[in-house]
């Protein structure tokens, strides 16, 4: 049987790819600090989030690839007076 593509059968070096994702990624979160918490805005930015969080666990096989130590990953909306 021959091949019907020239496609390889999966990503040889998925970081880069994953790197490219992760200023959308950053920018997701950073809008989930100014969206009212169970809304639909705030469920679709949430799904995407967890879309990136799970094509880079598939690539990886690190579940936590975009993570940093800081538990707080959202952050908190502060209002800043000055």
């Amino acid at each position: 049987m021959t091949r019907r593509h020239s496609r390889s059968n999966g990503l040889l070096d998925p970081v880069p790819v994953l790197e490219k994702l992760r200023p959308g990624r950053e920018g997701i979160v950073a809008e989930l600090r100014n969206v009212r918490p169970n809304t639909p805005h705030y469920h679709a930015l949430l799904m995407c989030l967890s879309a990136i969080d799970l094509a880079a666990e598939f690539f990886t096989g690190h579940s936590y690839y975009y993570l940093n130590p800081n538990p707080d990953q959202i952050g908190r909306n502060e209002r800043r007076d000055g």
